[in-house]
């Protein structure tokens, strides 16, 4: 054996590179990965949000009263006439909210009702879990609260949605959408 094929021999041979293509494609995983990771959490947040500001709508208006004083640069009694007219406007969008609701729960359950004659007892079972999910998406008005004897409002109880579903159990195909 010559010296030049012992010194091949023994010597480590550098690693075999890495195709560009494999780096690209993980890199694209990661990538698409982290995207759907922060879709989600965004989605999650907005979600909570929005069920904040309909359960406790002046806590959302404060936020829009704050964000206008922030990008107009109200003067101070801008700001107050300001958050006068969104407390305002705040209980007429409830008190419209609560009279067009009954109707649009009507609505929802003769959807209901009648996707459930097309539907097989087994997809019915289904497609109740699936309208139960879908209602968690929208937000539930806040317990109407009634004036007490000292003129004030008496704040009733608040429900989870669980409770207001029901106690989380499935409902019959009647009240499914109530």
């Amino acid at each position: 054996m010559s010296e030049t094929q012992t010194d091949t021999a023994t010597r480590p041979q550098p690693p075999r590179r890495r195709s560009p293509w494999l780096s690209a494609l993980l890199y694209l995983l990661l990538f698409g990965s982290g995207l759907v990771c922060g879709a989600g959490l965004t989605l999650i947040v907005v979600h909570r949000h929005m069920q904040q500001v309909v359960q406790h709508p002046e806590v959302g208006f404060g936020a829009f009263a704050r964000l206008m004083d922030r990008r107009l640069h109200l003067t101070p009694t801008q700001r107050t006439q300001i958050r006068g007219i969104l407390r305002q406007r705040q209980t007429e969008l409830q008190r419209v909210r609560r009279s067009v609701q009954p109707q649009v729960e009507k609505e929802f359950a003769d959807l209901v009702k009648e996707i459930d004659q097309v539907l097989t007892p087994g997809q019915q079972g289904t497609w109740h879990r699936m309208v139960q999910r879908m209602r968690r998406w929208f937000p539930q008005l806040p317990p109407e609260q009634k004036p007490t004897k000292s003129g004030g409002a008496k704040q009733t109880q608040r429900r989870s949605p669980e409770q207001r579903e029901g106690g989380g159990q499935e409902r019959p195909a009647s009240s499914v959408g109530a």
